[in-house]
């Protein structure tokens, strides 16, 4: 028995982290441990795990903030989902029982919906299969990092804290709050960059939002809603001016040490994203005299940089095939609006001369 489970085990990819209902590959829990840290320094880790996801369509992103980490000396574990990604993204990985590889570039597509919901069952897999890990720190790859934000975070990781800190979305609120006090509000955190503590309620949480799931909605929305109704937790958000969304720009010489972090989010497509990286790291350039990432000299950068022009002619590509099938259907429009008013013309003129012929013939009957 023991050898034929050994042998189901060894027929999944390496290191599979997968719904409950199925075997796990005994090497997951290992690579996680190992993960577990935050610094790749031996001698200074934390009792905290920084984790990513990705899917087929976010591997460029990806590869630019791993490179940036490692710069930083940060450690992380990648969790892939998409079968295809687990021998060719990083050491420090384990893949999610889904398949998911398009880009999910539209908000709330289905598919932006599958990976974004994806991310909360993942930590909720981590945070109820592993126990001892006593904090798991969930970071987009989107998010750029001009600095090492750990120690910035520990004020929010005491257990006097509150159960999770996120990173501003929009309206923001001050202190530690009970997230059902937010009802009726639009207070939510961004579900790309959060911590949470792994406690009984927290794991309750994180497996019973999907109670209130809508296919139609994206995670955080749903996330919120149930939060603000009924989750049993509290909640803080992480300063703005320190880390950054979207929705603000670099507006002062204040941010060469003040921005640890900044979200490329609020926009759409890869290709929007790479555009607003470049934005945000000239003018960090131009007030600070200095870029914020590690130069593309690498061969992670420069198979990035390759994915980023491919990911570009392929967008490409179908914007023209779209416009090229939409111009085809407006000609078979036209050509059959032609033909129409060509028979219509034809059987009038029928008609008209059949009138004529009656005519005469009455005329000579008369």
């Amino acid at each position: 028995m023991l050898v034929a489970l050994l042998q189901l085990a060894c027929a999944l990819p390496p290191s599979t982290l997968v719904d409950g209902s199925f075997l796990p590959h005994l090497r997951w829990r290992t690579t996680v441990t190992e993960a577990y840290g935050v610094y790749r320094d031996a001698a200074n880790q934390q009792p905290c795990l920084l984790v990513t996801s990705i899917n087929a369509g976010f591997t460029a992103m990806y590869t630019l903030w791993s490179a940036r980490l490692k710069a930083l000396g940060l450690k992380h574990l990648v969790v892939v989902q998409a079968p295809e990604l687990h021998t060719i993204v990083d050491e420090l990985q384990i893949t999610f029982a889904t398949n998911v590889s398009a880009e999910s570039n539209k908000f709330r597509s289905p598919s932006f919906n599958s990976v974004s919901k994806n991310k909360i069952r993942i930590i909720y897999n981590l945070m109820a299969r592993m126990q001892e890990l006593e904090r798991i720190w969930l970071c987009d790859p989107d998010i750029l990092f001009f600095h090492d934000p750990y120690e910035a975070m520990k004020v929010h990781l005491t257990n006097a804290s509150a159960d999770a800190t996120f990173m501003a979305n929009g309206a923001e609120w001050t202190g530690v709050r009970r997230a059902t006090e937010l009802r009726g509000t639009h207070y939510e955190g961004n579900t790309g960059f959060y911590v949470v503590r792994n406690t009984a309620i927290t794991r309750a949480v994180w497996r019973d939002w999907e109670r209130a799931d809508d296919a139609k909605l994206d995670d955080q929305t749903v996330f919120w809603n149930f939060l603000r109704r009924s989750g049993p937790i509290s909640v803080s958000l992480f300063s703005s001016a320190r880390f950054r969304n979207g929705q603000r720009g670099l507006d002062s010489n204040a941010v060469c040490s003040e921005v640890l972090v900044y979200h490329l989010n609020f926009v759409r497509t890869l290709q929007q994203k790479f555009a607003k990286m470049q934005q945000v790291t000239a003018r960090r350039r131009e007030l600070c005299g200095a870029s914020t990432l590690p130069k593309c000299m690498t061969a992670a950068c420069a198979d990035a940089r390759v994915a980023v022009q491919r990911a570009a002619a392929a967008e490409a590509t179908a914007r023209a095939e779209a416009k090229a099938e939409r111009k085809s259907h407006k000609s078979d429009h036209d050509h059959g609006r032609d033909l129409r008013d060509h028979d219509h013309d034809h059987g009038a003129k029928r008609i008209n001369t059949t009138e004529v012929k009656e005519r005469a013939a009455r005329g000579a009957l008369g």
